[in-house]
């Protein structure tokens, strides 16, 4: 099951959301944002829904996230934001977004099992966002 935790305005129109699950670590299977258009809804008051990105799989090409500690999950080239609660969203300029997890401290472990997760703060270029 998804759940929505966080929307921001894009513009207009536009809202950016997250859209997760309340699994971590390597069970995580939903951790998204989405973008809706508030004025595309379908006669039945649905909106339309594009993934903008995929919080499981960031192309890390630069190793940003590296190096890797002892037993660490989701980083390295593919990078995972695999945490409970990614809760916060917040759009830049261009096509950059931050993200950041509530990291209910000490009850979560999704990055290294049995160790309590930090907050994480995320910068993501998401190249189309505004389209």
């Amino acid at each position: 099951m998804a759940f929505t935790r966080d929307a921001a305005v894009l513009d207009d129109r536009r809202l950016l959301l997250i859209e997760r699950d309340n699994d971590m670590g390597p069970s995580a299977r939903i951790k998204r944002l989405v973008v809706t258009d508030l004025d595309a809804a379908a006669p039945d008051g649905a909106l339309p829904r594009r993934t903008a990105v995929d919080l499981l799989r960031i192309a890390d090409p630069k190793g940003v996230s590296s190096p890797a500690r002892p037993g660490e999950y989701g980083v390295g080239p593919l990078f995972s934001f695999p945490l409970q609660s990614v809760e916060s969203v917040l759009p830049l300029r261009g096509d950059r977004v931050v993200v950041a997890n509530d990291n209910n401290f000490p009850g979560n472990d999704g990055r290294i099992a049995g160790r309590p997760d930090d907050t994480e703060v995320i910068v993501i270029d998401v190249p189309g966002l505004r389209d």
